[in-house]
């Protein structure tokens, strides 16, 4: 199974609301304010929904994404931002750094632990020393709680026979340990794209801001 393509299949019937991403934009000018994180990496943009708020709001913004189709549509979205069509293993290959990256949509986590790993490693390496990493994604103690996982990872069944894709999951002390060894400082663990929400296990995700020290 590829879950990168399947994860395409399911994201292309996904419509975001548009009061939720004027509030996850939010969120993330207060994170990284101008003018000192203005160039952003968006991984796994999908259609560009946080690249046009974020370019609206004065930030210049690549976004890198598998599926072509996304690409395209977020180029015609967004016209003010800069789009890619890349695999998020080969971050590496891209030619120039950022003050800040972020993944949203809870699109970390797609792959075993070691990949994960060096996926959230090429995202410091993009970045300048005190640029910052932006991650929404599951939580695995919300995960439990609802369903039987076994694993840690969390599969859902695509209708009409389109496959399936599937999540390593974290909690944020994991995913924090995580980060700690690939040299990054935790600056933030909440919930609901707000600082005063704990990240408590009782909201399906949470939000973790990293830096990469000066």
């Amino acid at each position: 199974m590829s879950v990168n393509r399947e994860w395409a299949h399911w994201r292309a019937s996904f419509v975001p609301d548009a009061t939720r991403t004027l509030a996850e934009t939010d969120f993330l000018v207060r994170r990284l304010p101008l003018p000192a994180f203005r160039r952003v990496l968006d991984v796994c943009c999908g259609r560009g929904r946080h690249a046009r708020e974020l370019t609206r709001r004065g930030y210049r913004v690549l976004g890198v994404d598998l599926d072509g189709e996304a690409i395209a549509e977020a180029e015609r979205l967004a016209p003010e931002a800069e789009f890619r069509q890349l695999d998020v293993r080969a971050l590496g290959s891209l030619d120039r750094g950022f003050d800040a990256v972020i993944s949203l949509g809870q699109t970390f986590g797609l792959f075993d632990a070691e990949t994960n790993a060096a996926e959230l490693a090429a995202m410091r390496e993009r970045l300048r020393p005190g640029g910052r990493i932006v991650l929404d994604v599951f939580d695995r103690r919300f995960v439990e709680a609802a369903v039987e996982v076994g694993t840690g990872r969390m599969r859902i069944d695509l209708e009409q026979d389109r496959g399936a894709f599937e999540w390593l999951l974290y909690t944020p002390d994991e995913l924090g340990a995580i980060a700690d060894e690939a040299g990054l400082r935790t600056l933030l663990v909440c919930s609901g794209f707000s600082e005063q929400a704990p990240a408590d296990g009782s909201a399906p995700r949470f939000q973790l801001v990293l830096e990469r020290p000066a």
